[in-house]
């Protein structure tokens, strides 16, 4: 083997140590599951149909592979028969109906992870790890992509392939981190490390990552986009801060600070709607904002509307995308912002906020409409050594 199924599963534990004070890993619902007889059963069905359908050699393997859908706009730029997806029975269907070429981990490489993580059962794992090293017998170069490699499935294909000759890894930015403060040992643990390349958003993002294990390109946002042809000062966006589960004590925090912000720009005459977290489900939102919620992310910030938040990527997109960003008081947060906003303020400044709004100038007819899409791509792929 490669690498060992022990080593995989003290990778992860060292992540989530890491990261275990600003990022959920339900690792007791996971266990519970898990350690009963139907989770067992369950995931060793799981394991033994990845082991039925998947690749038995590299011959039987696409040139570009993705890691499910997250990229559709990448994923455009291919010929079907150039590429293929690693699904779960979630999106089998999906890929049956597009006619999409498919390799089906039917959650059988998580379910050998998880079998090996909460029960100290390995032999799942070196099976899933067998199957994978006789991807690494060809001659033939292929790109995996990946969205993260840090989680158990991302994490066992980076580590599979980390010194393949004829497979390169390379994780795509789904975000943009955060400088974490009080954080244990988190250099070189941030999602990207474990992959042979990086396609960030920005070159300042190359300080995440431990340049001796892996490499870093930029390819810009990973979607087509055009700038906002109009900023509207009048429409502000509040961008959620996390989930319950993450950090309760942050996240009760950042609603108190927009409930605040709220207030005083409704009665200045000002509409704000508020996008929560994609992790946050609990009623708080209704509770603060009423109907003021907004669905359609893209749709409000194509509008035009002022983004507010704290250390969310969408401030780092929607400056990008030619929207005028104000970031809010970090200094209660474990986190810091690692970009730039147009504008900050402290907490003890919120109350300027409508003045600030109402006193913007903003101009975009001088900016510079972005290169498309495939030619950012091509042009990362190309520096791919």
């Amino acid at each position: 083997m490669t690498i060992s199924s022990k080593e995989i599963i003290l990778k992860y534990k060292q992540y989530e140590d890491s990261f275990r004070e600003i990022q959920g890993f339900n690792t007791d619902e996971r266990l519970k599951f898990t350690s009963s007889f139907y989770g067992k059963i369950i995931h060793k069905i799981k394991v033994y149909l990845f082991l039925f359908f998947a690749p038995k050699s590299s011959a039987q393997l696409p040139k570009n592979i993705f890691q499910g859908f997250r990229f559709k706009g990448l994923m455009k730029l291919f010929e079907k028969d150039d590429y293929s997806v690693i699904i779960g029975i979630s999106n089998i269907f999906q890929s049956l109906k597009n006619k999409q070429h498919f390799i089906w981990s039917g959650g059988g490489i998580v379910g050998a992870f998880e079998l090996a993580f909460h029960l100290g059962n390995y032999k799942y794992l070196d099976k899933v790890i067998n199957r994978l090293d006789l991807w690494n017998d060809g001659n033939s170069k292929v790109f995996l992509f990946l969205y993260e490699d840090t989680q158990p499935l991302g994490l066992i294909l980076s580590t599979a392939f980390k010194k393949s000759e004829n497979i390169t890894t390379i994780c795509i930015a789904h975000g943009y981190f955060s400088k974490i403060n009080r954080l244990k040992h988190q250099d070189g643990y941030c999602e990207g490390n474990n992959c042979n390349f990086n396609f960030v958003w920005d070159p300042s993002q190359s300080e995440f990552f431990n340049m001796q294990q892996t490499s870093v390109i930029t390819l810009g946002l990973p979607y087509q986009y055009s700038l906002i042809e109009k900023v509207d000062k009048g429409n502000v966006l509040f961008i959620g801060h996390s989930s319950p589960e993450t950090n309760f004590s942050e996240y009760v925090l950042s609603y108190a600070h927009f409930g605040f912000i709220y207030k005083i720009l409704i009665e200045n005459n000002f509409s704000v709607k508020f996008k929560p977290h994609p992790d946050d489900k609990a009623s708080y939102a209704k509770t603060f904002f009423g109907d003021d919620i907004a669905t359609d992310l893209f749709e409000e910030i194509n509008k035009g509307s002022i983004v507010i938040g704290f250390v969310s990527s969408v401030l780092y997109e929607a400056r990008t995308l030619g929207s005028h960003t104000i970031g809010l008081d970090m200094n209660l947060f474990n986190l810091e912002r690692s970009f730039d906003t147009d504008k900050s303020f402290k907490s003890s400044d919120y109350s300027s906020i409508p003045d600030y709004l109402n006193s913007l100038k903003i101009d975009n007819n001088n900016r510079i409409q972005p290169k498309s899409l495939a030619e950012r791509f091509y042009n990362a792929t190309s520096n791919i050594k």
